[in-house]
């Protein structure tokens, strides 16, 4: 069940979950620092009696079955070992604690390969291709380490790994700048 499923008066039943007093108070002193969380002669006087966990914390303890990872910045595929590495044992960690995690990763598309659409097809819930347009807005803002434009070195990747993706999911994100107030243009490639 996703956040977006629920409805006003909707009843769902979830498995109970102990939430320690250390860790949420800890919590509280650094997302939700009222006394309801953390001052509990304050907490003993409220309608509760006692200190309660911040609505986040009861929510995301009971709702985050599945957690998201998010690959983007720089370029996540100059360190593609370190990514890997992290998804491996983020999966067996979560599979471990009842979780399981989703990954997306954004790639600029100079490194993609068939290792790594591979990969992206096995372990990645959605994958984010960054193409900021048609050639000439693109290479004006995506220039490579020699200073040229990198339209040229992407554009067949990201269509080989479209070709291969099948139904699962991805998209190709533009980038609204100043060198292409006409973005309209650039929406249907």
């Amino acid at each position: 069940m996703y956040f977006d499923d629920l409805k006003i008066g909707m009843n769902v039943d979830t498995a109970p979950v102990v939430i320690e007093k250390e860790k949420m108070m800890a919590f509280a002193r650094t997302y939700d620092n009222i006394p309801l969380h953390t001052d509990e002669e304050y907490a003993k006087r409220t309608p509760f009696g006692k200190l309660i966990a911040p609505g986040v914390m009861s929510f995301m303890s009971v709702w985050a079955k599945y957690l998201e990872v998010d690959f983007f910045g720089g370029e996540p595929l100059m360190n593609f070992d370190v990514l890997k590495q992290t998804v491996y044992y983020a999966k067996e960690a979560g599979a471990k604690a009842g979780k399981k995690f989703l990954f997306t990763t954004t790639t600029n598309a100079l490194l993609l390969n068939d290792e790594v659409i591979r990969f992206f097809n096995e372990e990645m819930e959605n994958v984010v291709l960054s193409l900021d347009g048609r050639k000439e807005v693109h290479d004006a803002i995506r220039k490579s380490i020699n200073g040229k434009g990198t339209f040229d070195l992407i554009i067949d990747k990201i269509k080989k790994f479209i070709s291969l993706r099948g139904d699962k999911s991805y998209y190709v994100r533009g980038t609204f700048t100043a060198k292409n107030l006409d973005f309209s243009k650039d929406v249907i490639f």
